[in-house]
This record gives structure tokens, C-alpha cells and sequence, in this order.
């Protein structure tokens, strides 16, 4: 089993799913642009975009978890278009932290 969590730049984890890790993977791959609601929708599910309803039902439990976490939701939808991971990514893989 993988741990993954997000790490905030004071410090502050928090533990992802691997669904909702799924979801920042496919942001991260063009931070600060715009993903399309349809990309997330196909690479997550393999449905069209107006099978939304996991989409939100997930992005809802991940503000949840970060409003308990007293952490700022670091993503941001844009009416119409997307979401954006706003802030600056830094990945590490377990290559990366092997090498600690």
C-alpha cells in the first residue's frame, strides 16, 4: 500500500486517497493551467463530463479535509472550463525519497 499525502510549504500533511491523489496527479501535470472538468471526468472514470457527480462528490470531500485541517484548498474551479491546482507543485516519488 502507497502513502501519499500533500504537504503544505510550513509543514502541515495531509493524507490523500488514492482517488483523490488521482485527481491532483492529473492537475499537476500542467500546473497553473486550466484542466477541463472533461479531462479530469475521462482520465478518472472513462465518462463524459456530464457524469460529473464523482468528480464533485470528491473535490467535496477534499475541501472537507482540508477545512478540518484548517489548510487553504490550494485548487480552483474556473465557471465553465476547469479546475487549476493554484499554488507551486513539488513532487516527490518514493525514487526521490529513497535518495534522502
Amino acid at each position: 500500500m502507497v502513502n501519499s499525502s500533500l504537504t503544505s510549504p510550513e509543514g502541515f500533511s495531509l493524507s490523500l486517497s488514492q482517488s483523490e491523489l488521482e485527481f491532483l496527479k492529473i492537475l499537476a501535470e500542467n500546473p497553473m493551467e486550466v484542466v477541463p472538468n472533461s479531462i479530469i471526468a475521462r482520465k478518472m472514470y472513462n465518462c463524459d463530463v456530464d457524469d460529473k457527480h464523482r468528480l464533485e462528490m470528491l473535490i467535496n470531500r477534499l475541501k472537507q479535509k482540508f477545512k478540518q485541517n484548517n489548510l487553504a484548498y490550494p485548487m480552483r474551479s474556473i465557471f465553465g472550463k476547469g479546475r487549476v491546482f493554484s499554488e507551486k507543485i513539488v513532487c516527490l516519488g518514493r525514487s526521490a525519497l529513497a535518495r534522502r
